[in-house]
């Protein structure tokens, strides 16, 4: 909160539990990690002569990143109403009018 000419402004955010967002970017960690030691380990496959079937853990691991990050992307759309339900809750307790038509 901080005051304003008019009263106070309040400065919020509706979003999901921390745990959440951790979830999400412990898998993008992951997903690199999976890249990048398939990379090292493909490398080194190859190096010494062997196939390097290391490397399939690259577009295995960014297709798996992708699938997360449009998962996030359709959570978000799932709880966009329950947010402007949320945010409208607020509005009508601390007497705001609203700013949706």
């Amino acid at each position: 909160m901080e005051p304003h000419p008019d009263g106070t402004r309040i400065y919020g955010r509706l979003t999901p539990h921390p745990s959440v967002w951790t979830g999400f970017m412990s898998g993008y960690a992951f997903f690199a990690f999976v890249a990048l030691s398939g990379l090292i380990y493909g490398y080194t496959q190859w190096t010494l002569g062997h196939a390097p079937w290391g490397f399939t853990a690259v577009p295995v691991a960014a297709l798996l990143a992708l699938i997360l990050y449009l998962s996030a992307f359709f959570g978000q759309r799932l709880g966009d109403e329950q947010m402007h339900q949320l945010k409208a809750f607020l509005d009508d307790a601390i007497d705001i009018p609203s700013a949706r038509s």
